[in-house]
């Protein structure tokens, strides 16, 4: 069976991962954690826990000033996945207006 980590920038986006996976039940079930690949590069212990079964799923604000962080985190996520070191991998970009409403 398929494991899913779901790694979220901030608390909003963990509140938001919660309702639609346990209340809602619109997404599957799966581990959070506070990851923002857009300022920090993937740490060494995360990549660690990836395995061939893992899926990876990282929510973010689409307000990124900078690219060099996520660019390097791409490499780092499809080079895992060519390794077989993660399943697969995406990215869901967060609505600048989202935290608004």
């Amino acid at each position: 069976m398929s494991r899913l980590v779901y790694y979220v920038e901030g608390e909003d986006e963990r509140t938001l991962v919660t309702t639609l996976k346990s209340e809602s039940k619109l997404i599957r079930p799966g581990t959070i954690r506070i990851l923002n690949i857009v300022n920090h590069r993937i740490p060494n212990y995360e990549r660690m826990q990836f395995t061939k079964d893992t899926s990876a799923v990282f929510v973010f604000d689409t307000d990124i000033q900078h690219l060099e962080k996520l660019k390097e985190n791409i490499d780092i996520l499809n080079r895992s996945k060519r390794d077989r070191q993660l399943k697969d991998f995406l990215f869901i970009l967060q609505v600048p207006n989202l935290k608004e409403n």
